[in-house]
């Protein structure tokens, strides 16, 4: 009736018994073009979960490249930061020795200075220490020539070279407490040995060194007769300046027939010195003055026989030679016997 092309199939679904039997009339086209449309389904969703798994797995990949990017980057990082930390240890240890040397060199130093302020057996002690404290040879002067295969060092030898350095900063601190308390003790010592010279009557008085009469026992100049010197006559010009020996304060600055202008300068409580025969008075009683002030002028006054300027040092009230005291500098003293005083 639909010709060669229109046939139809009948489809007969027989349920249960107690049931009527259904019948579709399916078209030939539609029998092909059914099970077409379910493989193109199926295709599509097999296609799109493709897709799907191949976009995440792109994505994944990009994910992990990147993280292994960072990560190698992580790696680099930290390898160049230990590399950097490896260094600044080994520089550390290389300060650590020049400054274990630089503080070998300040205690033979401390020796030497408490040599000179004549701490005879704590010097000897401590030279005897700092000698005997050799420089590793780490501690060596390292020159710029140097060559060799290039070893990394290892994790334990940085560890072991770490410890090292800890130890020896701790031994460092250790001695820079020592010599902290040691050199305030020198320098307490350097200012009392300071003052010491400073009241010690060491300064030769005048410009001229030519002394005409010693400490002693001589013949007086005017009776001729032998008679006790008690101090140093030095010939000058009239006017010459006279200098303080050493630190003190003016006690007295008088003038009588016998010293003439005169001035006497207290030291310590033992010591003084007294400057006679002068032209000319500078300082006034109470006055404090420092070794190498002008404190008056040389001259002839009083019981004398010439320009010359007697000086005298007492320690325990008792008149010394002063030549136990007083150096004279630049040239050589001349003795001339004219027995001025």
């Amino acid at each position: 009736m639909f010709g060669k092309h229109k046939r139809k199939f009948t489809l007969l679904i027989i349920p249960e018994p107690e049931r009527s039997v259904m019948h579709f009339r399916l078209s030939k086209w539609l029998i092909f073009t059914l099970p077409l449309l379910g493989v193109s389904a199926l295709t599509y969703i097999f296609l799109t979960m493709h897709y799907d798994a191949s976009h995440t797995q792109s994505k994944l990949e990009s994910d992990l490249r990147q993280q292994s990017h960072q990560f190698t980057r992580t790696v680099i990082d930290k390898n160049s930061d230990i590399e950097q930390l490896q260094s600044e240890v080994i520089r550390l240890s290389r300060q650590a020795n020049q400054v274990s040397k630089q503080l070998g060199r300040l205690q033979e130093l401390e020796v030497e200075i408490n040599g000179f302020l004549g701490n005879g057996k704590e010097s000897s002690s401590r030279s005897a220490s700092a000698k005997n404290a050799k420089p590793s040879a780490e501690s060596e002067t390292i020159s710029s020539a140097a060559g060799g295969e290039w070893l990394p060092p290892s994790n334990e030898e940085m560890i072991a070279l770490s410890t090292t350095l800890n130890a020896k900063y701790d031994s460092l601190n250790t001695l820079l407490s020592t010599m902290q308390k040691n050199l305030a003790e020198t320098l307490a010592k350097a200012r009392e040995a300071q003052h010491k010279l400073a009241v010690t009557p060491t300064l030769w008085p005048t410009t001229s060194r030519t002394v005409t009469s010693l400490f002693g026992y001589r013949s007086d100049p005017f009776h001729h007769r032998p008679s006790f010197h008690r101090g140093l006559d030095i010939a000058g010009d009239t006017g010459d300046k006279v200098f303080a020996a050493a630190d003190g304060t003016v006690e007295v600055s008088d003038s009588d027939g016998q010293h003439g202008q005169y001035i006497v300068l207290g030291h310590t409580s033992r010591i003084s010195t007294s400057y006679l025969h002068l032209s000319k008075r500078m300082v006034k009683p109470g006055q404090h003055v420092t070794k190498g002030t002008v404190i008056g002028l040389l001259g002839s006054t009083g019981r004398s026989t010439g320009p010359h300027l007697h000086f005298e040092i007492h320690r325990d009230g008792k008149e010394i030679n002063p030549q136990l005291y007083i150096k004279p500098m630049g040239k050589d003293v001349s003795y001339v016997w004219e027995n001025e005083d």
